[in-house]
């Protein structure tokens, strides 16, 4: 609900969200994204056990996995290069 919020407040839409997280309360804000959003899920963290066990096409974005900051470092170099 908070990021539905914060997206309505804002009165602005975005070509992509991506949304870091890692623990069980960025589930729901995970399973609000759509297809074109990227959630970057920290591994072995209750994040990754809730997208696992969810039911297939819950969770409608990309989900990427990391370990460590400079994963999501990565990823997002990736994007501008």
């Amino acid at each position: 609900m908070e990021l539905t919020a914060f997206l309505e407040r804002r009165g602005q839409t975005f070509d992509r969200i991506i949304y870091v997280g890692d623990g069980s309360n960025d589930f729901c804000p995970s399973v609000r994204l759509s297809e074109k959003d990227v959630v970057l899920c920290r591994r072995a963290r209750a994040l990754e056990r809730r997208i696992k066990a969810a039911p297939e096409g819950q969770v409608k974005a990309t989900v990427k996995y990391w370990e460590g900051a400079w994963e999501v470092e990565e990823y997002y170099m990736s994007l501008i290069e």
